[in-house]
């Protein structure tokens, strides 16, 4: 029995002192295992001893947050936070760092007081809008750095004339973010130019600060055609030109097909040098350059008639009639069909032409004329009140002017003595055929 007991404390031993040395040895890395070779032997350093990011350590808000902002998109990438949210949360903090230079510089409506107006001359309003581009140019080039894509920012009215939405929208067509970056560096660099120069002749430009002015818009012209392939840059002027912001504004509810306004583009293109590229570049005071832009304008309305047909131009030019409108104007308020907004504008286009030619008969006397007149005018607005309702007849009139071509005529008619020192201006009756 003794022996027995004698092997099994020998035994109990050996497992304590094995037990006590794995203890001794817990986390230590094992020695590499060295393998014979043939080459000397080489020292190696040890590696100094670093800092190891775990996202595991990341347990709460504070583990997350960073002062750094690059270290705070890390971290909200290593908890798997959605990039759209980190973008907000990201976007939202650079707005908070970037607000008090934005109040200093007021590029918002609201951070003026009720008693200040915003500069829109001087010096001091060009030397205000380059210091605007510049703090949006560093906060834009922060937020790509920080999450490596274009973010939108809400832009200042101040930027690119009020437009800088259409370029953002032109350059969100560029696929290729070389291109964006390259197409935008050329837009800036241009805008910066135009604001040293209107700074330096205050907006006033002689005929030297012109001839500047077409170097300036042909240079931005010759660098984007640089960068661009000709389909990019047809794309890009579509969205962002002067020319396309002119169609647009002039359909006024014309709904053209897509395919329909491409074409007219295309026909507008062929004259920008006579008609966008020479504004601010053609002498105002020049008569045969302002009547070779009067004809540009001219050939290019034909241009457009033949394409869209007669028609579609019919239909088009009905939408650009300043009466029709304010017919649709009156439509919306009182919620009135299409179609009495149609019929009203041809009976308005039908009293129009009887009055204009009552204007023209010169073999009607003064009297007869009148109750002529009278005549048409109450037709004209007892129709009108039925297509209308006397609310919206009541407010056609008031938008409209009312009843302008019946007072041109009875102006005509009994004029009255004008004052020393006043002139009719006789270009407002214009009567529409």
């Amino acid at each position: 029995m003794q022996p027995v007991i004698l092997v099994l404390l020998a035994l109990n031993i050996g497992l304590g002192a094995w037990f006590g040395l794995a203890m001794l040895n817990r986390g230590r890395t094992p020695a590499a295992r060295i393998t014979p070779t043939n080459s000397p032997a080489k020292t190696v350093a040890a590696p100094r001893t670093a800092q190891v990011f775990d996202p595991k350590m990341l347990t709460t808000w504070p583990d997350v947050n960073s002062a750094d902002l690059r270290l705070y998109v890390r971290n909200l990438r290593a908890i798997k936070c959605p990039e759209e949210t980190i973008r907000d949360i990201i976007l939202a903090e650079v707005n908070r760092r970037f607000a008090p230079r934005e109040k200093a510089l007021k590029i918002h409506a609201d951070q003026y007081q009720p008693w200040e107006t915003p500069t829109t001359e001087g010096v001091a309003h060009y030397e205000r809008r380059q210091q605007i581009r510049a703090l949006f140019t560093e906060k834009r080039k922060l937020l790509k750095d920080l999450l490596g894509v274009d973010v939108p920012l809400e832009n200042p009215i101040d930027l690119a004339n009020g437009n800088m939405d259409r370029f953002e929208a032109a350059y969100a067509t560029l696929q290729e973010e070389q291109k964006r970056d390259a197409v935008r560096a050329i837009d800036e660099d241009y805008w910066h130019k135009i604001d040293e120069l209107k700074k330096k002749s205050l907006g006033v430009l002689d005929a030297s600060d012109r001839e500047e002015l077409k170097r300036l818009k042909t240079e931005r012209r010759d660098a984007l055609a640089k960068v661009l392939t000709p389909p990019e840059l047809f794309e890009y002027d579509l969205k962002s030109s002067a020319t396309s912001a002119m169609l647009t504004k002039q359909m006024n509810g014309f709904e053209a097909t897509d395919a329909e306004f491409r074409q007219m583009f295309k026909l507008a293109q062929q004259y920008d040098p006579e008609l966008m590229m020479g504004r601010g570049i053609i002498d105002p005071n020049d008569p045969a350059a302002n009547e070779k832009r009067k004809q540009a304008e001219r050939d290019l309305q034909k241009l457009v008639a033949d394409s869209l047909g007669q028609e579609r131009f019919a239909e088009m030019q009905k939408f650009r009639d300043t009466e029709y409108q304010n017919l649709n104007k009156v439509a919306k308020e009182f919620s009135l069909p299409p179609a009495s907004v149609q019929q009203a504008y041809e009976i308005q286009k039908t009293s129009t032409a009887a009055l204009q030619q009552l204007l023209k008969d010169n073999t009607m006397a003064p009297d007869q004329k009148q109750a002529a007149i009278q005549a048409v005018q109450q037709q004209t607005s007892t129709t009108l009140q039925g297509l209308l309702g006397q609310a919206g007849y009541n407010k056609f009139n008031q938008i409209n002017g009312a009843n302008k071509a019946a007072t041109a005529i009875r102006n005509q008619l009994a004029p009255r003595s004008v004052p020393t020192g006043i002139q009719l201006d006789d270009t407002k009756l214009n009567f529409k055929p």
